[in-house]
């Protein structure tokens, strides 16, 4: 005979997609017959004075799951003795922070804020899978320091220690606020409208402290015992793909497992930030905040204490967001980058090392694949990379020189690059660039400068700066800044580019360029602006008598056509200025990136066309020049060091960024070439 117990008990199970039940039931320690299975569902429903059970009956129970065949959308449960039978031996005495905990109300477009101020906390992992529920897990961080500790970390729902929070408790209370272990979780009853304009669900979680110095301050329904500081602890959360993250820690490594779509903000300190995919309106990635009891931990990390992370920002597929905010106090790496307002901000630190994160890193402090920059509400977008390496007096951060400072294979839209270093080229044997854009298709605002510039410093013969163009934008303004004695600027364009060009060096000067003078200030459609900042800078240089060199702008290129010098005056005291036009010679087609006409059409023009039909060449040229000319780009270029100005093939330029020769091209297959014109 099956034995039963009247002792009431809540429970509930929400399965992806599949609905939820709410049932309140007996509780079941053996196989019951399908008849009295429907009479007490059926005088169970019918029991509204269930709803008015006071506040404890209601609090979350340790539940076994029983493995009774159910139906899909109901699992059976039964009270657990103990409220944290699966608990953590630690020092020889089961701890009781451990918690796991399920969320069946935290679905899909809900929002999860989770804050830990605990030193103990190692990491967050962050699994994203289908299911309409989340859960969480508080255990030691065992795979990491190698305790033998049980560090499962599979599905709550499978390991018959779970901790339910009730929706029907949510809902019944404004505020739901207790804890579980380690665990401090806020339920809202109105939850949150998300950027999408829903309204979703709402749940804070914070991490109890647990260190000594800190045990005053935990809630009084933990346990008294402290941590010791050498216990590394893990929080798991399993959650929708689609959902709204927020994650802030004072220590430890953030990772997200998956796709993640929602606005997500990532913040720690001292710790990695790890992300395969995050899509959403806005999405924050910050590890830079450090403290001066951070300094402490990372001195003391010899002497056992939780080890520091380097502090890397690592996206191994794609960040795609309206803004993305990315602040750093190591390096950035990603794969990809999609948004209207990018920023990504890196200080270095003094002591760096480099270790290699995927095949194509190649260890920038900004390495990025590809940018994409898409006009935002105003119309126009802007991708822009920062890096600050400020290093004192002569120790310079030769590590972040020697892999370089910003990296991107390819951009697309307007991109804006800006580095701030003490070191120059020479300062290494690397020969690879401070900055380095490997392909430009749109426009960009690139500046490379020293923090301070030095009383005595040997001229860089190496390229400090490099920028291959693969198309630009009609109408747009590109400039280039190298300040400082850098190094060398080197520009390659696509031989099918139109644009027109200003540059200006003073390397053969012994003064620097100021502080005042830049790209920006060569952009005026006036000659009288540009003279007078040559002027300006004419009378302030003095050429050096060590330089042998005539010129400092090197054009190994036909498709250029200029002149030199201003006012019919050719290379003055210490400054090299040209400008000119660069003009498709390669006789291939224009790209669609190139063209300089809008194609707009003038209706009086195509009517009065097709009311006299052809008329010949001449009437087909004056048709033709109704058609709107748009100005062409513009490049300009100025430094205090050499200028190189090439034009490549579309093989070219590859061969270039992977140290190919030219030549080697056999097999690649037919060019493109423009046809012959009817009239030509």
């Amino acid at each position: 005979m099956a034995c039963y117990r009247s002792v009431p008990t809540l429970f509930t199970r929400a399965l992806g997609g599949r609905g939820t039940a709410s049932l309140i039931g007996w509780r079941c320690e053996s196989h019951v017959s399908s008849t009295m299975h429907r009479h007490r569902r059926h005088s169970l429903l019918n029991d509204e004075r269930v709803q008015h059970r006071q506040l404890h009956h209601l609090l979350p129970l340790q539940l076994h799951h029983t493995k009774r065949k159910t139906p899909n959308n109901i699992r059976y449960y039964h009270e657990s003795p103990c409220l944290h039978e699966k608990s953590i031996d630690v020092d020889g005495y089961p701890h009781p922070n451990t918690a796991r905990v399920l969320l069946p109300t935290l679905g899909q477009n809900g929002t999860l804020i989770l804050r830990s101020q605990s030193k103990s906390i190692s990491q967050v992992q962050v699994v994203t899978q289908w299911r309409d529920d989340t859960s969480l897990e508080l255990v030691r961080d065992v795979p990491q320091y190698g305790a033998d500790v049980d560090g499962d970390t599979s599905d709550v729902s499978d390991l018959g220690s779970t901790n339910e929070i009730n929706p029907f408790v949510a809902n019944t209370i404004t505020d739901t606020t207790f804890s579980v272990g380690g665990l401090q979780l806020t339920c809202h009853k109105d939850g949150i409208t998300t950027s999408l304009g829903r309204l979703g669900s709402l749940v804070e979680v914070d991490v109890l402290r647990t260190n000594k110095d800190e045990q005053d301050a935990v809630d009084t329904t933990t346990s008294k015992r402290s941590l010791p500081e050498s216990v590394p602890w893990k929080v798991v959360v399993k959650i929708p793909e689609k959902l709204n993250l927020t994650c802030q820690l004072a220590k430890g490594d953030i990772s997200v497992v998956g796709k993640l779509e929602g606005d997500t903000h990532l913040a720690t300190s001292n710790g990695n930030i790890t992300a395969e995919k995050l899509r959403g309106h806005n999405v924050s990635l910050d590890n830079s905040f450090k403290t001066t009891a951070d300094d402490n931990d990372i001195q003391s990390n010899s002497n056992g204490s939780i080890g520091v992370s380097e502090g890397n920002i690592y996206i191994s597929k794609a960040v795609e967001a309206r803004s993305i905010q990315i602040k750093a106090q190591e390096r950035v790496r990603a794969r990809m980058i999609n948004g209207s307002d990018v920023n990504v901000y890196v200080v270095p630190s003094t002591k760096r090392s480099f270790n290699k994160l995927d095949g194509d890193d190649e260890g920038a402090t900004i390495d990025i694949g590809s940018v994409y920059v898409s006009g935002g509400s105003g119309g126009a977008g802007e991708a822009r990379l920062v890096v600050n390496n400020l290093s004192v007096g002569s120790n310079h951060n030769v590590d972040a020189v020697q892999t370089g400072l910003i990296r991107v294979k390819s951009s697309h839209g307007h991109i804006t690059v800006h580095a701030t270093t003490n070191a120059n080229v020479s300062s290494s044997s690397s020969t690879l660039p401070l900055i380095d854009l490997g392909g430009v298709n749109g426009s960009c605002d690139v500046t490379l400068e020293a923090a301070s510039i030095p009383s005595n410093v040997n001229q860089s013969t190496n390229t400090a700066t490099r920028v291959h163009f693969g198309s630009m934008s009609p109408e747009s303004i590109s400039t280039i800044t190298s300040r400082g004695k850098l190094g060398d600027i080197g520009i390659t364009m696509d031989r099918k580019l139109d644009a027109d060009i200003r540059m200006m060096s003073i390397a053969n000067s012994e003064s620097y360029l100021p502080r005042d003078i830049d790209g920006y200030s060569l952009t005026s459609d006036e000659e009288d602006d540009t003279r007078s900042v040559i002027l300006k800078i004419d009378q302030s240089t003095k050429r050096s008598e060590d330089v042998d060199e005539n010129t400092t702008i090197y054009i190994e290129t036909d498709a250029f056509e200029g002149t030199w010098g201003f006012d019919g005056r050719e290379r003055s005291s210490g400054v090299d200025f040209t400008q000119g036009t660069m003009s498709n010679r390669s006789g291939e087609p224009d790209s669609r990136f190139d063209v300089r006409s809008r194609g707009k059409i003038n209706i009086d023009g195509a009517a009065s066309q097709a009311l006299h039909g052809f008329r010949g060449s001449k009437d087909e040229s004056q048709a033709n020049g109704d058609i709107d000319q748009t100005p062409r780009p513009l490049l300009t270029v100025a430094t205090d060091g050499r200028i190189r100005l090439e034009t490549l093939s579309w093989f070219g330029s590859i061969a270039r960024r992977y140290g190919m020769e030219e030549n080697e091209r056999s097999h690649v297959g037919r060019q493109a070439s423009r046809s012959p014109r009817l009239h030509e």
